[in-house]
């Protein structure tokens, strides 16, 4: 008799992902993302009801369209530190969750202020107006960072190899504890989102002031 082929299930993921290139694992990333983001959307609905999950979805929606600002310069933050693409991901994750905490911090600031101080509207008002002019002034994005102000501080206030060391942020060369590129690169992403966020997190206050919502839809939109 023919012997049968048999198949070690235990090795059959680990093969998969092991297939997968960069790109392959990005999309499915995405993919994964955007589903749970709808599916939350809907639970909402179901428990709250459709106008809070309209609001949920205009937030979501809403600071999707201002991230794309944000992967533009995250882009060019990699090409111009030369950022491996197999470390990559370990500095997105990173940044994802300091950008989430930040956020968090900022959003629940801000609604415990306007519930405080109506005229703080006034305020954030100031700052999408601003955040306006520049959008349709129609500046470019620089697309040399050597002089981007983020970029100079850092490499000004952290002593940094002039190599990569794996994944590693932090070596000790010399008894010396210095920064790896891959640190300093998180760095700038970290601050780079924060100056986003300053920009976006006022105007999700003028879809709605649930602080929930509006954290749960910049943890997906961001992610």
């Amino acid at each position: 008799s023919t012997p049968r082929a048999t198949v070690n299930d235990g090795s059959v993921k680990p093969a998969l992902e092991a297939s997968m290139t960069p790109k392959d694992s990005a999309i499915r990333r995405v993919a994964l993302v955007v589903i749970a983001a709808v599916l939350f959307g809907v639970s909402i609905a179901l428990k709250d009801g459709v106008e809070k999950a309209s609001e949920y979805f205009a937030g979501y929606l809403l600071e999707q369209s201002l991230s794309v600002d944000n992967l533009f310069v995250f882009i060019l933050v990699f090409k111009y530190f030369k950022v491996p693409l197999e470390y990559q991901n370990r500095v997105l994750s990173y940044g994802i969750a300091g950008a989430v905490i930040f956020r968090a911090v900022l959003i629940i600031l801000g609604v415990a202020t306007i519930q405080s101080f109506e005229a703080v509207n006034l305020f954030f008002a100031a700052i999408l107006l601003f955040s306006s002019y520049k959008l349709f002034a129609g500046d470019e994005e620089e697309s040399d960072l050597s002089d981007n102000f983020i970029v100079k501080t850092c490499q000004k206030f952290i002593p940094v190899t002039d190599y990569y060391d794996g994944d590693r942020f932090l070596i000790n060369q010399d008894g010396i504890w210095k920064a790896t590129p891959l640190l300093l690169t998180l760095v700038v992403i970290e601050l780079s989102d924060i100056a986003f966020a300053v920009d976006s997190i006022p105007a999700i206050f003028g879809v709605t002031r649930d602080p929930l919502i509006i954290l749960s839809s910049n943890i997906f939109a961001i992610s």
